[in-house]
């Protein structure tokens, strides 16, 4: 039997007369009837629990039920005609020439159509009204005084015909025609649909609810809870029945004090309130539609979600490449100076604490740096590469801080987050240190000093925890001195301090790493060399390698490629060293140039500029100039074949 919709009824000929209508239109709906208004009441709750839907009933019974409920109810509404028809069929019994309706006073329809019949024959119907809840006892008063007033006829609810019948009153009672039961199925099964209609759209909402990550409570203007998501219920440690329907004050939630910003109705966002052991962030928003009193919606979040989400954000805005792949063990060497260093970086990556590395160009400052990073507690979080002497000024302050949308021409329409925020949890390594402007040097200050970072045409701050450790090849007092380089900045970077000692104080580190970088390009470039003869590494360990590691790496690299062995030998690093900027021969003549110029390299001596230079700049200049003319302006090619980074080219030039 189909429980969707129930009928309940307290009296036994209307049971009767739904019962046969059903059947007679082929509805199976459940019929209940009890001659208590209390079981009716008891079995439409348990039929609620139990999945209907829609409750039918008459009369008094139906608005008595209605108050139990939250699903719609449907009254079966009696017509005037029913009426009038039962006041004429008693008018036409002998001796009968006055009736009266006996009607309960809060029985609307049942008052209404009886005003009809008494319209339509108004010196013979005359309606009373009682009171009481059980239908009997308010009665009892009003049956003696139409006993006395001659009434011979009367009609009355079914369930008083045996107390009218008792004061000897011929008594009659208005069934319920087949059309006003037809009526009240088809408005049942209406609201059957709009309640199933309506239950989709709840789900939905639900279900949307659900969907977002914050906790969320819908509340009405008088402060009941309308609607709220899992989250809500997970974080408030409160069940949903606990919450629908109740007042925004239950349990938890009083902690956000809702009943004040009910009644100053204003938007607020991001507010922080104690919830037990944990901090809440919460937003007030107020949604009116049309004329229907504005909704709050709450929603809200523990602050330890929001650093995670945060946190997990940042890791994918973070540029492809900002990890460190280098660790303590990617060091070759076994020279007593190379492992004190290593020590003492080892140390270092134990704090938070600002690192400066000071080494010549090629000596590995990077993969220190690296290492440092993932020896860390920051080892998990982004490492971010920041050469400050690779781009223009303006170029790379929007690179460092960002920029908000529309903050200049070609901006992305959305804004972009810079590397100082992208480096957030993590380290910022700030290669070539010594070449960051003077101008972005201050707004780089203010983040160390306050921790926060404001987007280029943004008046907001950003809080950032990122650790800096910087490099340079430069002399950082020198650079002092000459107004080039803030003091105040050089002490926030240089708290630890760690210096890198150029190849040529480790020789004896030259074989291992001679070694190393063969079977690497071995493998990597699936080349038939395995190995190096002694005789090449003994020549390795005489030359100056003024470009460190770096410049080993590179010969060795080149010598492999060319050579047709299958172990590298001391020719094939000769030729490799005369292809090179520090041939042989240019090496004689450029130590001249080096001790004088004070250490810039060119490609081959055969550069060497024709004119005199009387200083460094002006060496180095003429160089520069003659080498672009060369490559038609190209500085990737110019800096190749100066034997220098694109980054040392630019400062060069700059």
């Amino acid at each position: 039997m189909n429980n969707d919709i129930v009928f309940i009824t307290k009296s036994l000929p209307h049971y009767s007369n739904i019962q046969e209508t059903l059947k007679k239109n082929g509805k199976e709906y459940m019929l209940f009837y009890d001659e208590s208004i209390q079981k009716c009441i008891d079995f439409a709750r348990l039929q609620v629990r139990l999945g209907t839907k829609v409750i039918v009933a008459t009369n008094y019974l139906q608005s008595l039920i209605m108050k139990e409920v939250d699903i719609p109810t449907v009254r079966i509404r009696r017509s005037g005609y029913s009426f009038v028809r039962v006041v004429k069929q008693a008018l036409e019994k002998d001796g009968v020439d006055k009736v009266a309706i006996v009607s309960r006073v809060n029985s609307f329809d049942y008052g209404v159509a009886a005003e009809e019949a008494r319209i339509l024959y108004p010196d013979k119907v005359f309606t009373y009204y009682f009171d009481g809840e059980d239908g009997k006892t308010g009665a009892t008063e009003l049956f003696s005084k139409l006993r006395t007033a001659k009434f011979s006829e009367i009609i009355c609810p079914s369930q008083l015909i045996d107390l009218a019948n008792s004061f000897g009153l011929n008594s009659m009672y208005i069934p319920l025609p087949e059309r006003d039961i037809e009526d009240a199925i088809t408005n049942a099964e209406y609201q059957l649909r709009v309640y199933e209609q309506h239950q989709k759209y709840a789900d939905l909402l639900s279900g949307t609810l659900n969907m977002i990550s914050e906790g969320v409570v819908l509340i009405n203007h008088k402060g009941i809870i309308l609607e709220c998501n899992d989250l809500a219920c997970q974080v408030l440690k409160m069940n949903r029945k606990d919450l629908i329907g109740e007042k925004c004050s239950v349990g938890t939630l009083s902690v956000f004090d809702l009943e004040k910003y009910l009644e100053a109705q204003t938007d607020i966002y991001g507010k922080i309130v104690e919830a037990g052991d944990e901090l809440l962030l919460f937003s007030i928003h107020f949604q009116q539609i049309d004329d229907i009193p504005p909704t709050m919606v709450l929603t809200f979040d523990r602050t330890s979600q929001i650093q995670e989400n945060e946190k997990r954000i940042r890791s994918k805005v973070n540029r492809k490449g900002n990890t460190a792949n280098r660790t303590f063990s990617s060091i070759v060497g076994g020279s007593k100076l190379i492992a004190t260093v290593i020590l003492q970086a080892k140390r270092y990556a134990a704090f938070n604490s600002a690192v400066l590395i000071e080494g010549p160009s090629g000596s590995g400052k990077e993969i220190f740096a690296q290492s440092i990073h993932n020896a860390s507690q920051r080892s998990k979080g982004p490492f971010v590469v920041i050469n400050c002497a690779a781009l223009p000024e303006s170029v790379l302050e929007s690179l460092l801080f960002g920029y908000e949308s529309g903050t200049f021409t070609g901006a992305d329409k959305n804004g972009r987050p810079g590397l100082f925020e992208q480096a957030h949890g993590g380290t910022v390594f700030l290669d070539e240190v010594s070449e960051m402007p003077l101008s972005i040097q201050s707004r780089f200050l203010r983040v160390l000093q306050e921790k926060e970072v404001s987007r280029i045409g943004s008046s907001s701050s950003i809080p950032v925890d990122i650790r800096v450790v910087s490099a340079t090849n430069r002399d950082m007092w020198q650079l002092i001195t000459e107004g080039k380089f803030r003091e105040d900045l050089y002490h926030r970077i240089s708290t630890l301090i760690l210096q890198i000692p150029p190849l040529s104080e480790r020789k004896e580190d030259i074989p291992m790493l001679a070694q190393y970088f063969v079977r690497n390009y071995s493998e990597k470039m699936e080349l038939p060399i395995r190995t190096i003869d002694q005789d090449a590494l003994d020549y390795l360990s005489t030359k100056a390698w003024t470009g460190n590691v770096r410049e080993l790496n590179n010969t060795l690299e080149r010598a492999m490629i060319l050579s047709d062995n299958t172990s590298l030998t001391r020719e094939d690093v000769q030729r490799s060293l005369e292809l090179d900027h520090r041939s042989y021969q240019g090496q004689e003549m450029m130590k001249e140039n080096i001790d004088s110029h004070g250490g810039f390299h060119f490609s081959r001596a055969s550069e060497m500029p024709a004119g005199p230079a009387d200083t460094k700049e002006e060496f180095e200049k003429q160089i520069i100039e003659r080498t672009l003319r060369q490559q038609q302006g190209n500085r990737s090619k110019t800096a190749a074949q100066l034997g220098v980074s694109t980054a040392t080219l630019w400062r060069k030039m700059k």
